[in-house]
């Protein structure tokens, strides 16, 4: 899988953590044998309603690679049973992930979103029917406000639907500096 074959390209000193993002958004907690998930809810407006940092501490959320790789890669192994045919709220989940990191100084994360689907629920919608401007501002202003809190993603696009919305989404890597990786 793409996910385990992004692990082998990894530092084993890197802080990993995992974000699940479907109809809502949902943290691992993967510093335990047992991984835990935690689902953030979301308002009416699409803006998460706690903080991951309200959920978990850092330390749980981000976790040395090398210390918890065996929980990692059985976490990934059930990831599929995971999946959610309601939506994708990846704007929502974006947004969510820059805010957390930008309460820390000096940190440089990398995202690497995998995703199937264009964005359909909570903040950053992109409709199949168009590309509306103001989807494409949404992830334009995301990618500015990334780079200022040293968050860059790559996007690595595994396409589950004919759409997934690149045409607003491609903004998140071109302004953080990351890539867009896209498979058939």
């Amino acid at each position: 899988s793409a996910l385990f074959a992004s692990l082998e390209g990894m530092p084993k000193s890197a802080l990993f953590g995992m974000v699940l993002v479907s109809d809502r958004v949902s943290v691992f907690n993967l510093s335990s044998s047992v991984p835990h998930l935690h689902h953030i809810p979301l308002e009416t407006s699409g803006e998460s309603s706690v903080s991951i940092e309200e959920l978990l501490p850092f330390k749980q959320f981000l976790v040395p690679l090398d210390q918890h790789l065996e929980t990692i890669q059985d976490t990934i192994d059930k990831l599929e049973s995971c999946s959610s045919k309601y939506g994708s709220c990846f704007g929502s989940a974006s947004k969510t992930l820059i805010d957390y990191f930008n309460l820390f100084d000096s940190l440089h994360v990398r995202v690497m979103a995998f995703l199937g689907t264009a964005p359909n629920k909570g903040l950053g919608v992109v409709p199949r029917s168009s590309v509306l401007k103001s989807q494409i501002s949404f992830y334009d202003e995301l990618g500015g406000t990334a780079v200022e809190a040293g968050v860059c993603f790559d996007l690595v696009v595994l396409p589950v639907t004919p759409f997934v919305g690149l045409s607003s989404l491609k903004y998140l890597a071109s302004h953080t500096g990351g890539n867009i990786f896209l498979y058939d």
